[in-house]
């Protein structure tokens, strides 16, 4: 699959669909996971929501769950976009063509897409419930009553 990318570079067009393809299937996968261990738990764990009674827990796991998402696509993208030296694709195929060991980020097209970009793109699908749940945590912790018992005692 590297080296499809790679030599899908030689057309912008196609290899920027490709990416754009990428990009939208993991967003949807990311969101859809981020959902489901919310409110039915993944890979095991119980769901997220369990936990909103404890609002430092209930964000953290949010967050530990976003950065670990971020993590994975930044590996994939990284591994699918970047060849370099480090990275023997020839190895891998046995063809041995050493062009592809490389480092061709650049190489004819004017803007390629970077990992960072398809991560970002990945990752947007859990912005709006993230958001929507820790504005709720933070209103919620803005109108304790003990907080008032507390400052009055």
């Amino acid at each position: 699959i590297r080296r499809a990318f790679h030599l899908l570079r030689e057309v912008p067009s196609f290899h920027t669909h490709c990416c754009e393809l990428l990009s939208q299937s993991s967003r949807e996968k990311v969101t859809r996971r981020f959902l489901l261990a919310l409110t039915s738990g993944y890979a095991g764990a119980a769901p997220i929501e369990m936990r909103a009674h404890d609002p430092t827990n209930y964000v953290g796991d949010m967050l530990a769950f976003c950065f670990r998402a971020y993590s994975v696509e930044l590996d994939l993208a990284k591994g699918l976009l970047l060849v370099n030296d480090d990275d023997r694709v020839d190895e891998e195929d046995g063809s041995g063509n050493d062009d592809l060991t490389k480092d061709h980020t650049n190489d004819g097209d004017p803007n390629p897409a970077a990992p960072a970009e398809m991560v970002a793109q990945a990752m947007g699908g859990v912005i709006r419930p993230l958001k929507s749940r820790v504005l709720q945590v933070i209103a919620n912790l803005s109108r304790r009553p003990d907080d008032e018992m507390e400052t009055s005692a």
